[in-house]
């Protein structure tokens, strides 16, 4: 994975209103998305809605020991699964549904580091991430999956085993809404390190057959990072929910001002357009590449704003991914 571009000094979001909203989560919001997000699904198993039955099968579905039905062909179907007898019988391409059983669990990976305290319009990344997670976490459980999960921030990581129930569920949100806190407090010291701290401990708990759904800005990302993902990517599958700011990739005119990526910081004019005009290109180059890395491995990669609401975002990517032409 390349190196992802770095965030912006963290800040809190420009609204009108008072209060915490878009800054911090609680466990009575994140609780509420499970309700909010029915129809959402990251079941490995792949049901219509589900982020792995898109362009591309789940290289991890097999054919399973139960059969489930006898249905007309459809495009995009495995031709090994064709019933020949009924389709020579009825002159029409059938094709025989099995249904897996083999137990695949989901692990979310929530980043809470520093550099993700950032928003420029409506939310924090940390709070788009953190509701991503619950969406995934619920949805998950309420599939009938077992949902595991490693929240980590600068110093400090969580990890919680698969387990298939609602408590287990809101022990996970609860760790997402602590860590989510914390970030107000400004007293981390960032480490972009992290992400790999956190993408090793995934590597040792999911030795096989898991849904690894990565939900971060990526800040950090480097060689080390492709090599995770990649062994990772060996026996499992990985989905990125890739979470940013518009300020992040639209640099505004607002005189000197001071940009970081959570370890350096400098000084910039940005008065000067060209110096605008070599932001975003950067910004959207490195985008490219953590895109286009995902789409080498087949990994689903969805983009998620912290100026749109988190549930509609998701709705909307998982359509659109599911409608991109086959390869």
């Amino acid at each position: 994975m390349e190196e992802a571009a770095g965030s912006l000094h963290a800040s809190a979001p420009q609204r009108s209103s008072s209060g915490l909203d878009g800054v911090c989560v609680s466990v009575e919001e994140l609780a509420r998305l499970g309700a909010a997000s029915r129809g959402i699904s990251f079941r490995a198993r792949q049901p219509a809605q589900s982020i792995l039955g898109g362009r591309h099968a789940s290289r991890l579905r097999g054919p399973g020991l139960d059969f489930e039905e006898l249905r007309a062909y459809q495009a995009g179907d495995d031709i090994r699964a064709m019933d020949w007898r009924v389709t020579a019988r009825t002159r029409a391409a059938y094709v025989r549904i099995y249904r897996d059983e083999k137990e695949r669990p989901v692990i979310v990976v929530v980043d809470q580091r520093a550099g993700m305290f950032f928003g420029s319009v409506r939310d924090m990344k940390s709070v788009t991430a953190a509701r991503a997670s619950a969406v995934v976490a619920q949805r998950v459980v309420s599939g009938g999956d077992k949902i595991g999960a490693v929240v980590f921030g600068d110093d400090e990581l969580m990890i919680f085993r698969p387990q298939r129930s609602q408590r287990h569920v809101m022990r996970i949100v609860g760790c997402i809404v602590e860590f989510n806190r914390k970030l107000a407090t400004g007293s981390k010291k960032p480490d972009l390190a992290a992400l790999d701290t956190a993408l090793n401990r995934v590597v040792r708990m999911a030795s096989h057959d898991h849904l690894i759904v990565l939900v971060s800005d990526l800040s950090g990302a480097g060689l080390e990072t492709k090599k995770l993902v990649t062994e990772l990517r060996r026996k499992n599958d990985v989905v990125l929910l890739w979470v940013h700011d518009p300020l992040e990739a639209r640099l505004p005119d607002v005189g000197e001002a001071v940009l970081g990526d959570g370890v350096w910081q400098v000084q910039v004019d940005t008065t000067n357009s060209a110096v605008r005009e070599r932001f975003a290109a950067d910004v959207a180059a490195r985008a490219e590449r953590a895109s286009a890395l995902a789409a080498h491995y087949d990994v689903p990669f969805l983009s998620l704003t912290t100026e749109q609401d988190v549930v509609a975002q998701l709705r909307a990517q998982l359509e659109r991914y599911r409608a991109r032409p086959r390869t």
